[in-house]
């Protein structure tokens, strides 16, 4: 869980200074080291709403996998600054907080209170499903997918999003286990298309459609790909497909979050997903040990991340 959740929080502060700034402006001046300031005018080191919610996540998972306390503990976040670097928000998805406003309101359980509509995919969910990774890597496929689907939902209930953390936490799960970068990603991928076969079979995914959205997916030979082909924009797809391909096109944690910020736009998010999937490559002693002392509440990070940790040493 360390490497995890240490990972995207240094990736997401590596990318906090840049979030908006388009890929054209990117290039032209590239991030090439963790700066302060920028968009949000924050000092350096600072993580933004998709470590937060993370956190939310382990925090939760201390006492055991239930939907309804993660909620809770996303609106104490969102409304009361809980798991805030410097105890405020300063940044939210308009999805996310219309998902947590309805679940404040009792107007449905947990894991309905997310959109499901076409629009309401972006990577509010994708963002955080990295920290479910240690809990659910012990199950079988079917499990794993209906725990990531439903903390999905909390906020984006739309089979776009739900598919799109399914793929990174199958990614992530098979590098938790000790898989290589290139063997972790055919065994996801394979895992992935088996799961998605079952909801086209049932009728709950139109294939050409699924197709479509996830032909990235369909290729188990990626070195066909050129980065020209991927996006740092704020789509749930499309930063799930981005993040797995920085780790698998570079070779330090730093060369790949620094290639998740330099495209641009959603720069926090991309390079948070990243950066917790780097950390499950490198570990945190593969991560610039600068860039981890300038981390906002670290040792608040990492005595949370132990307490989860010593919960299930214990079971």
């Amino acid at each position: 869980m360390k490497n995890i959740i240490i990972g995207m929080a240094v990736g997401d502060a590596v990318g906090v200074p840049y979030e908006f700034i388009y890929k054209d402006r990117m290039e032209i001046d590239p991030c090439v080291d963790m700066i302060g300031h920028g968009t949000h005018n924050q000092p350096k080191g600072t993580w933004s709403d998709d470590t937060s919610m993370a956190l939310c996540i382990v925090d939760s998972l201390k006492n055991g996998l239930n939907y309804s306390d993660m909620a809770d503990k996303f609106s104490k976040w969102l409304y009361g600054n809980l798991w805030t670097p410097h105890g405020e928000v300063f940044d939210h998805g308009f999805a996310t907080k219309r998902a947590i406003d309805k679940w404040i309101k009792g107007e449905s359980s947990a894991f309905e209170c997310g959109g499901k509509s076409i629009s309401t995919n972006g990577n509010g969910s994708v963002m955080r499903t990295l920290a479910l990774v240690p809990y659910i890597s012990n199950y079988n496929p079917d499990i794993r997918y209906t725990v990531v689907s439903n903390v999905s939902s909390i906020t984006h209930a739309h089979w776009i999003s739900k598919y799109s953390c399914y793929l990174v936490s199958e990614f992530a799960v098979a590098l938790y286990k000790g898989n290589s970068k290139e063997l972790a990603w055919h065994t996801a991928r394979i895992s992935f298309l088996e799961m998605a076969k079952s909801d086209i079979a049932w009728g709950n995914i139109d294939k050409e459609e699924f197709d479509d959205e996830f032909s990235f997916c369909l290729i188990d030979d990626l070195t066909t790909l050129s980065d020209n082909q991927f996006s740092g924009c704020g789509y749930a797809r499309d930063t799930a497909v981005t993040s797995i391909w920085c780790i698998l096109s570079t070779n330090t944690y730093k060369e790949a979050v620094l290639k998740a910020v330099n495209y641009g736009d959603d720069t926090d998010t991309t390079a948070c997903v990243t950066g917790g999937l780097g950390g499950l490559v490198y570990g945190v002693d593969g991560i610039p040990e600068d860039w981890v002392n300038s981390l906002a509440r670290k040792d608040d990070i990492i005595e949370l991340v132990e307490q989860y940790e010593a919960t299930y040493e214990n079971v």
